[in-house]
């Protein structure tokens, strides 16, 4: 089994219908920005471990093919879950 240590410059925005699912390997998201859900339904994430999360800058972020917006700093939630359904 590998293991992967990832640090987040800024928070992931994870859109609808996605799993995000490590296949048994040890992976942490540390030291960094956290997960966001908005406005999302029907994610799956599993098997991976979130701590020592830290406020994160704003910035621009990609949410679509075709959108570009920005985003304020994070807070220091691990995941944060807005108007979202679904979510495991």
């Amino acid at each position: 089994m590998w293991s992967k240590i990832i640090k987040l410059e800024q928070e992931l925005i994870v859109t609808s219908d996605k799993t995000i699912d490590v296949g048994g390997a040890n992976v942490e998201i540390c030291n960094g920005a956290g997960i966001t859900v908005q406005f999302g339904k029907t994610v799956i994430c599993h098997g991976f471990r979130i701590h020592h999360i830290i406020l994160a800058m704003g910035g621009k972020i990609r949410d679509g093919e075709n959108h570009l917006g920005l985003r304020s700093a994070s807070d220091d939630d691990k995941v944060s879950i807005f108007r979202a359904t679904n979510i495991w």
